[in-house]
């Protein structure tokens, strides 16, 4: 099993990232050989589905027995934090790989049987200070597999309806709108309208 993924602009993750926090924190990463795919979901809630091509990263590379296939539940919120800290400081490319969550060497007599799932997202970058001094910055975001059965029941929701026409790209303008649907997820109807300019109004009833 593994993940590696180099970046040198990490600008659609990171926005990627920030929309789902808008939500809530913890999400599913999905590493498959073709794509990243964010996913924000929980039952009864709505849900972000955010992919994010190959061809984003400067090295992207997964593999696993699973037909490639590596998801696991992480909280993105200090993952965000670091892509941010990334950003303020003159720095080489970015490496995100997984790997066994580090354990105490005194606690390894009660964790003979150490649970699999638990991993790490590491993050690795060297912050350049002079032009011979650096830095190696190291992060480990915990993390935990998921299992192929609790996966696979995490689908994209099938919007191919003839009533529903509406494509368009998730701007930052957005964000009120899903917090409203948070607030107000005990009404069950929303009514959506738009007009010649390009606007689209909604209604929680």
């Amino acid at each position: 099993m593994k993940v590696k993924v180099l970046m040198d602009d990490i600008d659609n993750f990171k926005n990627a990232l920030s929309y789902m926090l808008t939500l809530r924190k913890l999400c599913v990463l999905r590493f498959t050989p073709e794509r990243l795919t964010i996913i924000s979901s929980a039952v009864n809630e709505p849900q972000i589905w955010c992919n994010l091509d190959q061809t984003s990263f400067q090295h992207y590379e997964v593999e696993s027995t699973r037909n490639g296939i590596i998801s696991m539940e992480v909280n993105i919120e200090p993952l965000f934090h670091v892509l941010k800290n990334y950003e303020n400081v003159k720095q080489d490319s970015l490496l995100l790989r997984l790997q066994r969550r580090p354990s105490d060497n005194s606690n390894k007599q009660a964790i003979g049987n150490k649970d699999k799932s638990a991993v790490c997202l590491s993050i690795i970058y060297e912050e350049f200070v002079t032009v011979t001094t650096t830095i190696s910055h190291s992060f480990n975001i915990p993390a935990r597999l998921l299992k192929a059965t609790s996966d696979e029941r995490i689908q994209n929701p099938d919007i191919r309806n003839e009533n529903v026409h509406v494509a368009m790209k998730i701007t930052p303008l957005l964000a009120p709108f899903f917090k409203r649907i948070e607030r107000y997820k005990t009404s069950d109807t929303i009514q959506i309208s738009a007009n010649k300019l390009g606007y689209l109004n909604f209604k929680v009833c």
